[in-house]
């Protein structure tokens, strides 16, 4: 499961004050922690070489030498956590910047832009994008739209009670588009319900192995006590979750410093009973924000005889996933990192490339259109 989304700063609060740091210092624990406990870094040194990371290492010690204002070494770190990935890795600085720091990032407003983003959406592409909340109303008699805006955990009961409330209505439609597009991420339970609708033959995803290490299998522990993450998150998790996240952490205990596969198999396999008459066709949207449980999704759904996928590439950020967060001794940065990697690497990567569509709308189709473009093709 993969319960941790990607920008989870934005629900977390500033902590201290601090005006200053000793960004060599937090530079030598951001390494030290990420080349310990990250489920990718190796995969990174062996697929760039040694010498190019050495190479990587000297740049960024030399730039973080005299650096002391902490939004200067977030950047400089930042940059140094890109020669890994550019999704499923974070570095925030937590404090509050001096009055007279703040002033000088402040940039001057974009104003087409904010009159944008403010005025009220009129057209059905604006609502159907700006809604917050899963929904679906029909296109014309043929066709019916599912938006999913989001596959946070919190979502998941919102999904399910959609899903189960429209069940005789999904499966009487001809066509089913399923809006994605600038989603979150978030869990894998948050699309288990739309999946029967898609199927038609068994469904094969390689499974994934989790780096047993002290600092990585606390979050383990976490989720078996309902505490840390699973707090922060409000997981609220059933005493049979948090009973499969003990004997987790039970069996990576055991196996401190190695990679460990959680299933009894390399690959899971997925079957349902039924396979539904309908919808026959099924057009999903994407664009390039999407990532993380989104890609997985995807990954699963276009194995489907129904399914084809409309839009754009989408970011890349999945081979490397289930996220986990720490924090320097000073308590003024955290480090977002992953604890596991897929089965699927090296043969079939999804990081920093992406899943492509089947139909790739270009420039030339504006993304308003892009819903009547995926009916038409669909209802053909």
């Amino acid at each position: 499961m993969q319960f941790l989304m990607l920008l989870i700063i934005l629900t977390i609060p500033f902590y201290t004050q601090a005006q200053e740091c000793d960004c060599n210092e937090i530079f030598e624990w951001t390494k030290k922690t990420f080349e310990e406990n990250d489920a990718g870094f190796s995969y990174i040194i062996h697929k760039k070489g040694q010498q190019a990371y050495s190479i990587h290492n000297k740049m960024i010690r030399d730039s973080v030498q005299n650096i002391t204002d902490p939004i200067r070494c977030q950047n400089t770190i930042r940059k140094w956590l890109s020669f890994f990935r550019s999704a499923h890795v974070e570095f925030h600085y937590m404090g509050k910047e001096s009055i007279m720091e703040k002033k000088k990032r402040q940039r001057p407003k974009n104003t087409a832009k904010d009159t944008l983003s403010s005025a009220q959406p009129t057209s059905r592409h604006a609502r159907f994008l700006h809604e917050t909340r899963p929904f679906i109303e029909p296109i014309n008699r043929q066709t019916l739209y599912l938006r999913i805006p989001s596959f946070h955990p919190n979502a998941k009961k919102t999904i399910d009670s959609l899903i189960i409330s429209n069940m005789s209505r999904i499966t009487q439609v001809e066509n089913l588009i399923i809006d994605i597009r600038n989603g979150t991420g978030g869990s894998d339970e948050s699309y288990q319900k739309i999946m029967p609708l898609l199927y038609t033959n068994p469904i094969r995803m390689p499974n994934v192995e989790f780096l047993s290490t002290r600092l990585n299998n606390q979050r383990m522990y976490e989720l078996a006590t309902n505490s840390g993450i699973a707090q922060m998150f409000g997981l609220n998790l059933s005493p049979e979750e948090r009973q499969e996240f003990r004997r987790y952490y039970d069996i990576l205990s055991q196996h401190l410093g190695e990679f460990v596969n959680l299933d009894s198999e390399d690959v899971s396999i997925t079957m349902f009973d039924t396979v539904y008459a309908f919808p026959q066709k099924v057009g999903i949207l994407i664009n390039e924000k999407n990532v993380s449980t989104d890609e997985q999704f995807l990954l699963e759904a276009r194995q489907s005889k129904k399914v084809k996928l409309f839009g754009r590439t989408t970011r890349g950020g999945l081979d490397v996933s289930n996220l986990y967060l720490t924090y320097s001794p000073d308590k003024d940065f955290m480090l977002v990192y992953a604890l596991s990697r897929s089965l699927r690497i090296p043969e079939f990567v999804v990081d920093d490339i992406g899943i492509k569509p089947d139909y790739y709308l270009d420039h030339a189709i504006p993304e308003s259109l892009w819903i009547n473009y995926v009916t038409k093709i669909l209802n053909e």
